[in-house]
């Protein structure tokens, strides 16, 4: 396996160790590396194992990750994820009248798995305190030069015209369908 053409002048193939100036395998019998009390021998082709493993995440939903946050796809977490950006547009509004109502504590209102998860992303069912040190923290955040809150979720923008939908913070085309009548 190791043997060069009798062509190449050299009956034999025995690699050396760079540095060490020995030997190492016998000709015919592979490559056998003695390193330590362990040997590793080679002789050609690795087979594959013939049980690959399984695939972890063939029972879990689709997840993606936007601004910071894991959103499951498909739940009512996903939901809760869209109504981030009126939380944080409400935040700005609270800088003009802060004793404005959240109005996201009424989206849940007839479905409890909606309620619980805006409620633990945290943007329904928090008292004004919380609110308003929610509102500071964000104006903050904007004073010290952050972008406002954005989503990959979320594009706006107008359309061209030849028909393509331009983004509006990007001015780059945005793959777009438009809305037909049902007619």
């Amino acid at each position: 396996m190791h043997d060069l053409p009798p062509s190449a002048g050299a009956s034999r193939f025995v690699l050396t160790l760079v540095g060490l100036g020995r030997p190492i395998g016998r000709p015919g019998s592979g490559l056998n590396l003695a390193l330590g009390s362990r040997s590793l021998k080679y002789r050609g082709f690795l087979v594959p194992k013939s049980n690959p493993k399984p695939n972890k995440f063939a029972n879990k939903s689709p997840q993606l990750r936007d601004a910071g946050f894991l959103v499951t796809l498909g739940s009512a977490g996903e939901i809760a994820h869209h109504y981030r950006r009126h939380f944080h547009q409400f935040l700005d509004y609270l800088t003009i009248d802060p004793s404005a109502p959240n109005p996201l504590d009424q989206v849940g209102d007839g479905e409890p798995a909606l309620r619980d998860a805006m409620r633990r992303a945290g943007i329904a069912g928090l008292t004004r305190d919380e609110l308003l040190e929610k509102r500071d923290n964000y104006v903050a955040r904007l004073d010290a030069g952050e972008k406002p809150y954005s989503s990959k979720l979320y594009k706006s923008g107008w359309l061209n015209d030849d028909g393509d939908m331009i983004d509006s913070q990007t001015g780059e085309v945005i793959p777009f369908v438009p809305a037909r009548s049902a007619n």
